[in-house]
This record gives structure tokens, C-alpha cells and sequence, in this order.
């Protein structure tokens, strides 16, 4: 099986009503989506960027769907999340107000708002959730408490204090050796889709690529460095 590896968390996709999943007699496939944080959108070879190569990505985008207009609800990190999440605006799923860290424990995604892990697990799939969250840390916001069946990741940003590593709704690592993230979440990702290859799971993988120290040893502008992530990612493919 080709190694998957990619960066932040995933989150999950745009949700309507997932009627052919309830189905009975409608086939099920496996379902792997990975959402990065930080990528611009001229970050890929194959949207064209003259300096980094990512043929890995590339190739991606050349045998399924390469889409060149594509909006997020909000330009930072939590109501794009709930958006992506539940398919809703964030001024309708309850993440409107700001973005979330340690010092706002009473702000998360709504239990109430369906988030498409929980569409999944109606359907009868294994679900699970690798990486960044940002959806709230408080247990009731936890992703094994909204539609995912395994979690394993940093429940905010990298860059917020204390960063701290949960397993489901256990904190296992503190403090976080993150320099082996990206191997520890590919690792995670990996054999959970081989595990849940025969029966159909839904693996929902998000996975973090590099620390913002292996950023800063780069040298070059901001956008360099969201490349060199980009690149980073391609070469684990």
C-alpha cells in the first residue's frame, strides 16, 4: 500500500445529506481525506510553483480532480474546520466567534451540529481522526465524542502552549516530541486502514508535516517555507 502522509489534521468534507451511503445495495469504498494547513494555493508544482516539486501530488491531481476555484468560509484555523466538518457556515454551526486555544476551554464545535464522521458511522464505517482537531479540548468537544471512532493527535495548534498528544480522550505525551510526528501519525494512519480494509472503514486522516522549528532552519520568506512543507509531504508519498 502506498504510504500516506500529509499535514494538520483532517477535518473532513463538505456534508449535505450522504444519501447513497444509506443505501443498502450501493457499493462502499474507503474514504481518505487530508487537510493541510498553511498550503497556498500556488505551494504545488501542479498549481504552478517554479521552484518546489511535489510529483507525487501531482500526479494526484493529474489521475483524479484538479479543482481551481475553491473558497474557504474563513481564513484561520477553527471555523474553516467546523466548515469543512459539517458543511455549514460557521455563523450557523456555532464557531462564528474566533478561533480557539487554551485560554477559551468553553469554545468548540456545537455536540449538537452532525459532523461527517458521524454521517460515516451511520453508515456502518470504522472512522477515525489523526492530528490537529482545533474543534475544542474540552472532553464533550473531543473528536471521539463527535463521529470518530480512534483519535490520535494535538487537539490545537502546535504552536499553542501546553502542547500536549492524546490518544482518544487520554493524554499520552507531554511534553510532545514533535519531530517525529509525521512519522508517529503515518504510522497510526497506516494501520488503520489496513485494518479496517475488509470490512469498509472510513479513514479520515490528517497529518501533520513539519514543526515550526524545522521551519524557522530554513531560510527564505514565509511562502518558502509553506513550500518546503509542501515538499516535505510529496516526498513520504
Amino acid at each position: 500500500m502506498q504510504r500516506l502522509k500529509a499535514f494538520a489534521i483532517l477535518a473532513a468534507a463538505a456534508l449535505g445529506a450522504p444519501m447513497p451511503l444509506h443505501a443498502a445495495d450501493a457499493p462502499r469504498t474507503n474514504v481518505v481525506i487530508i487537510y493541510a494547513d498553511d498550503l497556498g494555493y500556488g505551494d504545488l508544482a501542479c498549481y504552478g510553483h517554479p521552484k518546489f516539486k511535489t510529483p507525487h501530488l501531482d500526479r494526484m491531481a493529474q489521475e483524479g480532480a484538479k479543482l481551481t476555484s475553491f473558497h474557504s468560509t474563513c481564513p484561520y484555523c477553527a471555523p474553516a474546520r467546523a466548515s469543512l466538518m459539517t458543511g455549514r457556515y460557521p455563523f450557523r454551526n456555532g464557531m462564528a466567534a474566533g478561533n480557539i486555544n487554551p485560554q477559551t476551554p468553553d469554545r468548540g464545535l456545537p455536540p449538537e451540529e452532525v459532523t461527517l464522521g458521524e454521517a460515516f458511522q451511520q453508515a456502518g464505517y470504522r472512522t477515525s481522526c489523526i492530528g490537529k482537531w482545533h474543534l475544542g479540548h474540552q472532553p464533550k468537544f473531543h473528536p471521539t465524542r463527535n463521529g470518530f471512532d480512534e483519535y490520535l493527535g494535538i487537539l490545537y495548534s502546535n504552536d499553542m502552549r501546553p502542547v500536549e498528544l492524546f490518544e482518544s480522550e487520554g493524554k499520552i505525551e507531554y511534553p510532545v516530541i514533535q519531530e517525529t510526528l509525521t512519522e508517529r501519525y503515518t504510522q497510526r494512519a497506516e494501520r488503520f486502514i489496513e485494518r479496517n480494509h475488509e470490512p469498509r472503514g472510513c479513514p479520515s486522516v490528517g497529518i501533520r508535516s513539519a514543526t515550526r522549528d524545522d521551519s524557522r532552519s530554513s531560510s527564505g520568506p514565509p511562502q518558502e517555507h509553506r513550500g518546503i512543507r509542501a515538499v516535505r509531504v510529496d516526498d513520504s508519498q
